[in-house]
């Protein structure tokens, strides 16, 4: 079950290319990212402004836009930087067709550090 929960929460379902792939699907939740965080599809072109996940269990915040996809220019399904994900999974046991939620905390401009990477 993915959906939404209202405009500052969405539940995300995790299948098992999930787990396979290290990533979580965005799809159907356009609506509540910013509209400049979408990038080029390529990081060699321009990148979105950053979002901050601020994900349970990780140590850092993730710095990441979402890229769109090189013939439709729409929203890929997920986010630039995956990495953080399988770590997410690890540490939390998640498994096919747990759900997890994902909260708009609030809108904040990221360091310009984050900016230059």
């Amino acid at each position: 079950m993915s959906g939404r929960v209202g405009h500052r929460k969405r539940l995300i379902c995790v299948n098992a290319a999930n787990l396979r792939s290290n990533h979580l699907y965005l799809t159907g939740h356009p609506d509540f990212f910013p509209a400049d965080c979408y990038g080029a599809p390529s990081s060699a072109g321009r990148i979105g402004e950053l979002l901050r996940l601020d994900v349970e269990g990780l140590a850092e915040p993730v710095w990441t836009d979402i890229p769109t996809d090189a013939n439709t220019g729409k929203p890929r399904r997920f986010s630039r930087k995956r990495a953080w994900v399988r770590e997410f999974f690890e540490k939390h046991g998640i498994k096919p067709d747990d759900t997890n939620t994902m909260d708009r905390i609030r809108a904040a401009a990221q360091p310009a550090a984050q900016r230059a990477e």
